[in-house]
């Protein structure tokens, strides 16, 4: 606490009056014991000491008391003006409502709509898996619970310059797309997320007159129309209307504004978010078409074997129907799968004769070091555990941990087979590549020792479809 000047007078002003107190009160006990005033600075030198320092104290003490009590009294202030705009604000929708019926209705009303739009906000994520028309047709899909008053709705997208319509509620969506609305000359209308009314112009309103009497059996003129401008941080993508008849009773209000600015806002998010993506996948690649051109370069005889392993790999977890995040996933396991063989010698990974006790003890290794690697790559380190255990074997012989069965994960379990698959096909430093007859029946020979049987079966039976070569 810093203390003013006044503060600090108050301080010794304090320490003195202490003093003075605690010396008579030294006198006075002196007069009482011995009957008699006795008059000496150095008999008082203790009470002068003690009474200066609790008259400090007690200074202290009331200058922080004062100073929360200010600090009381400037919140009680604000909590007051709080109060009357609180009041204020009350007062100003009690002066708007009917009825404190009516009052509730629109609270609950209002609150439904802005719990459906936290709702969607917090599930953006989950939304970002789906294409842009699906997500598109999703926010449509909330927009139209929230707003809930609308005789007509429209949602577009921007293709080739031209309006692709998506949903035309209350149009008649053919003679909509023979109409040929142009972005540009839409966009002149509707610049941005807005109220719009019909001297400014809706769809129908922009019509000529000829082109309108299509629409009349459906339509009438727009009485007021709101509108959802669909864009990126780079342009235009689309556009969302809600219309009101001329016959409506109802209006847009500021609160219907502010929830479609706020959708709005979850579309710039969702394009950000693509944005984002593809530049991480594009560095993502960068780095992994690095690290294989180091391993390639290194290891000549494995040139081309990460790719097919990641393909044939890609290829089994589509036969079993994995979503496209395990796909890539996937692939990307089986790209950078033997990515540790770039530490062990390249004469001992070329060598042509078989290996020693040590020689294979060193070739053991690479599975370890290859995840140890990507843990330290933040887009990579969550294949870490794919590439670790790749030569794990379902009747736990393997290595590195020697687990069994289910303890392998299953990216795991599929790269082992697709990896062991391709390498009986091709040259190796030690043998010439294995008919397809012979390496099928070598999976089949060791399904439930080497091999996991649901990985093996699917493997084989891509094979035997000719999907696989």
């Amino acid at each position: 606490m810093i203390y003013s000047k006044k503060d600090i007078i108050h301080i010794i002003i304090g320490i003195i009056i202490g003093a003075i107190l605690l010396v008579l009160l030294s006198a006075f006990q002196k007069f009482i014991l011995l009957g008699q005033v006795i008059f000496s600075l150095k008999g008082y030198i203790i009470p002068i000491f003690f009474g200066g320092i609790t008259g400090a104290i007690i200074s202290l003490f009331f200058i922080r008391l004062l100073a929360l009590n200010n600090e009381i009294k400037k919140e009680n202030q604000v909590l007051n003006e709080r109060n009357e705009e609180i009041e204020s604000l009350y007062n100003e929708l009690e002066a708007h409502s009917q009825t404190i019926d009516t009052l509730n209705h629109s609270l609950n009303n209002t609150l439904n709509k802005y719990v459906l739009l936290i709702d969607s906000v917090m599930n953006i994520n989950n939304f970002r898996n789906l294409s842009e028309k699906e997500f598109i047709l999703k926010i449509y899909t909330i927009a139209k619970k929230i707003i809930g008053k609308y005789d007509s709705a429209i949602v577009y997208t921007c293709q080739n310059d031209f309006l692709k319509y998506h949903v035309a509620y209350g149009y008649d969506q053919n003679a909509l797309e023979n109409f040929q609305l142009t972005c540009d000359f839409v966009e002149k209308q509707y610049p941005r997320t807005d109220i719009y009314y019909p001297n400014q112009s809706s769809i129908m309103n922009l019509m000529s007159e000829e082109k309108r009497l299509s629409f009349k059996k459906i339509n009438q003129n727009s009485k007021e129309l709101i509108f959802l401008n669909i864009c990126s941080k780079k342009n235009k993508v689309g556009g969302i209307f809600f219309e009101l008849n001329v016959n409506s009773q109802k209006s847009y209000s500021k609160n219907d504004l502010a929830i479609m600015k706020a959708l709005q806002s979850i579309f710039e998010n969702y394009y950000e978010g693509i944005e984002l993506n593809k530049i991480r996948e594009k560095q993502l690649i960068n780095i992994v078409e690095a690290m294989i051109t180091m391993l390639e370069f290194h290891d000549p005889y494995t040139k081309g074997h990460s790719l097919s392993v990641a393909k044939i790999s890609k290829s089994m977890g589509e036969a079993m129907n994995l979503s496209e995040e395990d796909l890539n996933e996937l692939y990307l396991t089986g790209l950078l799968h033997d990515i540790a063989k770039t530490f062990i010698d390249s004469d001992l990974l070329n060598k042509k004769g078989p290996l020693t006790y040590k020689e294979f003890e060193k070739i053991k290794e690479h599975p370890g070091k290859g995840a140890d690697l990507l843990a330290n790559i933040e887009t990579l380190k969550v294949i870490e555990e794919s590439v670790r255990y790749h030569h794990e074997r379902c009747d736990g012989k393997g290595y590195p941990d020697g687990l069994k069965k289910n303890e392998i994960p299953r990216n795991a379990r599929i790269i082992c087979v697709a990896d062991a698959y391709d390498a009986m096909v091709t040259d190796r430093p030690y043998r010439k590549a294995l008919s397809k007859t012979k390496a099928i029946k070598e999976i089949q020979n060791n399904i439930d020792t080497q091999f996991c049987k649901q990985a093996a079966d699917i493997l084989l039976e891509l094979v035997e479809k000719g999907i696989l070569d």
